[in-house]
């Protein structure tokens, strides 16, 4: 569990700094492209930090997979 933890904590300094590296400071909080998440993200850092929006996919996906069928390491509903 501790290289777990190390790990994580490396690849969140290496994303960090490629970030810096390639100016994607923005005003909101880092971003991360969906397939490249590590299952650890807040819903609004890959899903995006409009509310509206994420309301709307969270309803579509209790609408169309109330069970969670489909489901992976970063969903839109947490449970």
């Amino acid at each position: 569990m501790e290289a777990r933890k190390k790990a994580e904590a490396f690849g969140t300094k290496i994303r960090a700094i490629i970030d810096e590296g390639l100016n994607l400071k923005v005003d909101d909080g880092p971003h991360t492209y969906l397939n490249y998440a590590n299952g650890v993200e807040a819903v609004s850092v890959t899903y995006g930090r409009d509310v509206d929006r994420v309301n709307r996919l969270q309803t579509l996906k209790k609408t169309y997979d109330p069970q969670n069928r489909f489901r992976w390491y970063n969903p839109i509903i947490r449970s």
